[in-house]
């Protein structure tokens, strides 16, 4: 999935992270194949988050980051896009979700924001 970032120019400007050691894993192992060099933030909010907690870490967030990964846990993410996109798409494990979002600022998201899901990527499909 690295590679992939790298490749589809989609790079984040920081990646966001459960405490789950499998997160934390999956987190080193993308940043490593995709050559990230930015800040990782790990929070133990995204451990089995709602998608209104995955919200609020977003909120918290600060800075100028136009581009933020969140590695988390199902069904929490599943929600997440679904609420925001519309689309009921399911997420293996790695799974990785490509979603635009109709916002200035990460403050603004809310549950009733609209997004777009760009495109999804499915280990076993790659």
């Amino acid at each position: 999935m690295g590679r992939l970032l790298r490749e589809h120019d989609l790079l984040p400007d920081l990646i966001a992270c459960s405490t789950a050691e499998r997160a934390r894993e999956t987190t080193a192992a993308v940043a490593e194949h995709a050559g990230f060099q930015g800040r990782i933030e790990f929070t133990g909010d995204l451990y089995h988050a709602p998608p209104q907690a995955c919200i609020q870490v977003l909120h918290e967030l600060g800075g100028d980051f136009s581009r933020v990964m969140l590695v988390a846990h199902n069904p929490g993410l599943e929600s997440l896009v679904e609420m925001l996109s519309g689309r009921s798409e399911p997420f293996p494990t790695a799974t990785l979700a490509h979603v635009e979002l109709e916002v200035e600022c990460w403050t603004e998201l809310s549950p009733h924001s609209n997004a777009q899901l760009v495109n999804l990527w499915r280990p076993k499909e790659l």
